[in-house]
């Protein structure tokens, strides 16, 4: 498979994104930071896989009304998707944006290989001009942690879309992809260059663990920040981390909050599912600016070090 996986590259903060890029910069990667997505969840009907002969006629006729009716279209896929193809066409994606991703990830049902295959050439016969399509995972790709026991799921999902992606050229995306070092590897195989992998909050978690260590009641206050608005900012989809698991956070002392919130997975999710809102509170504003500004060699040297983590696989 010739070429290396595209990286997509989101921080909460322009100082930490840039340290980023540069540590990947030094590895001869050259990151997207302007990714567009157009997410067309809201318009599957995830209920075709039940349906009986007689209502598939039915959306059959909705689709031929609809003016998305494609003959040579396997039917049951054209009912679930044909519609969210549509708005994918009715959503410009931003000018500026280097890759385009199409996101059916939060569907009800996983995408099989029948429908990315119907996916992809209806993207193409439209000439909507998306260069990414995130399927819905017939497993939770879950921030921070590897795969664990949905390793063989995702793996076999993904042997069935690698060559249908490669053969059409439109490419994959993997959301979360930092932290899943045992697939990594795989993926950069299989896909190459046609996987774009998203690193979000790469930099950030490095950087809390400069926090951590270096200004521990200011890390303390980010805590209490990231506790307040993790019911808000969780994801809808499964997420191992729970209410419970932040509503009553550990009392440790100081030399242990790397190692309770940043080796443990259940802190890596609470940091990473809240950055937005640390780095948008008020009050942490400017501390955490000065933090950025007096620890950036620090950073830049954990950031480095983080990335070259994850670069080496791929």
């Amino acid at each position: 498979m010739p070429g290396q996986p595209e990286i997509h590259v989101a921080e909460p903060h322009s100082v930490i994104e840039a340290s980023v890029v540069s540590a990947l910069h030094g590895h001869g990667v050259d990151p997207l930071t302007d990714v567009a997505e157009i997410d067309s969840t809201n318009h599957i009907h995830d209920e075709a896989s039940l349906l009986d002969e007689t209502e598939l006629e039915d959306a059959k006729a909705a689709l031929i009304e609809d003016g998305l009716f494609s003959p040579d279209a396997d039917l049951r896929a054209a009912t679930k998707y044909s519609w969210a193809i549509a708005h994918a066409a009715q959503s410009p994606p931003g000018v500026s944006a280097k890759a385009i991703v199409w996101s059916v990830a939060d569907g009800l049902t996983a995408t099989t290989k029948s429908e990315l295959r119907f996916i992809v050439a209806e993207l193409q016969r439209r000439a909507i001009p998306v260069t990414h399509v995130a399927p819905c995972w017939p497993v939770s790709i879950e921030p921070c942690v590897d795969l664990g026991e949905n390793g063989d799921a995702f793996l076999a999902a993904l042997a069935g879309y690698a060559a249908i992606v490669t053969e059409s050229g439109v490419g994959l995306f993997v959301p979360n992809a930092a932290g899943k070092f045992s697939m990594l590897p795989i993926i950069a195989t299989k896909l190459g260059s046609h996987a774009l992998l998203r690193f979000e909050n790469l930099g950030w978690l490095a950087a809390a663990r400069v926090l951590a260590r270096s200004e521990p009641p200011l890390f303390r206050e980010v805590l209490a920040c990231a506790q307040e608005h993790f019911a808000f900012d969780k994801p809808a989809g499964s997420l191992a981390t729970t209410e419970d698991d932040v509503r009553a956070l550990p009392d440790v002392p100081d030399a242990d909050l790397e190692r309770f919130f940043l080796d443990d997975p259940r802190g890596r999710q609470l940091l990473h599912i809240t950055a937005q809102s640390i780095f948008s509170d008020a009050t942490l504003r400017e501390p955490l600016n000065a933090f950025l500004a007096t620890a950036i060699s620090e950073i830049d040297a954990a950031v480095a070090a983080s990335v070259e983590q994850h670069v080496a696989p791929v």
